[in-house]
């Protein structure tokens, strides 16, 4: 049987969103989890001969060719800066894996199968309130121990986060395009306001904000704006009342800006330790780590300086051991900046949104049917750069999911490339009899 990379593909975006829970709540063996290393791997081999295409394309070969001169750039610095090489090379695993896995994507997949793997992700959802209401109400767990499908262990909230912004981005904007159903979308919101209650999710529902705000004013769909915005109000009103009742100090702080600031910049410092906070984190590691020399804050310690393993000693960092309970590898801001500087952070980001414009440019290119892959990108996008200064999904597996959506512009504009090439060829080849047309 031939193994197909778009089968490895869809392999390696379901385990990754249900081996969670089955080594927290089944008990399958930590290591089972390293299965999605090995599969990118199997991947990496199998999409070797067609790699090349990927500095080809016309539309996308500049992005692909700065990605690529990015991640050697990295190691490169790296390198130069001595660290430890097992430690780089976890860094290549905790980063690379997943731009690797994105060309493997824009490569392998097609339209057609990406809407379906999308569809059975938000079909997902189901699984995933089961696990939350045995979480919360027989195993009693909340806030950064409740992930739903993601397990109970420590933070795993944040694949939580990944996963329903995902989904309730793609519902949304497929139902102001009628490719949704208004019931479907319903039951994305409202549950995913009300798991953001019990698992701590706070900022979700300013994500939930950005989420309809954008889609609104990039589809033009004002005849849906009403109706939209009341069911959303509604939803937030119902995820309010619950977040009252299992978290009210969170009710506290979402109450006034002040309150909220104060809540991102407060380090909890004392005598023994910090936390390094979303507000404040380029201060900190300045005035911390840096000791606010300039070549730190440009080019940061190193890639893969800081990184940390509890299962492979090589790939440990002695920074990691002294300091990891200070949060760095919470905020991608703060790891990526930590390790990259400012350069390199700013040229990570700049991936982003690079891909972000060149979607744009394709708002009148594709057919009517596949107009929501521009919005919906776009949204994501803008979503997931602001994520960088609330979490660091983007550097643990979930990354696997984000990279899939910033794949997608890629997806859909080789399908419909791929389909005017077919055109042409059929307009050349027809051998049919000349058709006459009367004056």
């Amino acid at each position: 049987m031939k193994i197909r990379l778009r089968h490895l593909i869809e392999f390696q975006l379901y385990f990754m969103l249900v081996i969670k829970s089955f080594i927290s709540i089944f008990g399958l063996p930590e290591a089972t989890k390293y299965i999605l290393d090995i599969n990118v791997v199997l991947m990496i081999a199998l999409a070797l001969p067609s790699l090349p295409r990927l500095f080809k394309d016309k539309d996308f070969r500049k992005i692909n060719s700065y990605i690529t001169a990015y991640m050697i750039a990295m190691v490169a610095i790296a390198v130069v800066k001595n660290v430890p090489a097992g430690q780089i090379i976890w860094a290549v695993r905790n980063n690379f894996f997943f731009i690797i896995f994105f060309f493997i994507c824009t490569i392998a997949m097609n339209a057609k199968d990406t809407e379906r793997i999308l569809d059975n992700i938000v079909k997902l959802q189901i699984y995933n309130v089961i696990c939350v209401l045995l979480e919360f109400f027989v195993m009693h767990k909340k806030n950064d121990f409740l992930g739903g499908m993601f397990g109970t262990a420590q933070g795993c909230n944040v694949y939580l986060n990944v996963y329903m912004v995902v989904i309730t981005a793609y519902t949304v904007v497929r139902y102001l395009y009628k490719k949704t159903p208004i019931s479907t979308m319903l039951m994305v919101v409202i549950s995913n306001v009300a798991i953001a209650a019990v698992s701590e999710l706070k900022f979700y529902y300013f994500e939930l904000g950005i989420i309809l705000i954008v889609s609104l004013i990039l589809s033009g769909k004002s005849s849906k704006n009403l109706y939209i915005v009341i069911f959303v109000l509604g939803a937030l009103f119902i995820g309010i009342r619950i977040l009252s009742v299992v978290n009210a100090g969170s009710i506290d702080i979402l109450s006034s800006f002040d309150s909220m600031a104060e809540y991102a910049s407060d380090d909890f410092a004392n005598e023994d330790r910090f936390v390094i906070t979303r507000m404040t984190s380029f201060s900190q590691i300045n005035d911390y780590f840096f000791n606010n020399k300039i070549i730190y804050k440009l080019l940061g310690f190193g890639f893969g300086f800081s990184e940390s393993s509890k299962t492979f000693a090589w790939a440990n960092s002695s920074f990691a051991d002294r300091y990891e309970d200070t949060g760095y590898r919470h905020l991608t801001v703060s790891v990526n900046y930590l390790e990259t500087g400012y350069i390199g952070l700013i040229l990570f980001i700049l991936i982003f949104v690079m891909i972000l414009f060149k979607a744009r440019k394709f708002k009148d290119k594709f057919e009517e049917k596949y107009n929501y892959i521009v919005v919906l990108s776009q949204v994501f996008i803008i979503v997931q750069i602001a994520n960088f200064w609330y979490n660091a999904g983007i550097r643990i597996e979930i990354a696997y999911l984000s990279y899939f959506m910033l794949a997608m512009i890629y997806i859909f504009a080789n399908d419909y490339k791929q389909k005017e090439l077919e055109n042409k060829k059929h307009n050349l080849n027809y051998t049919g009899p000349d058709i006459k047309v009367k004056s």
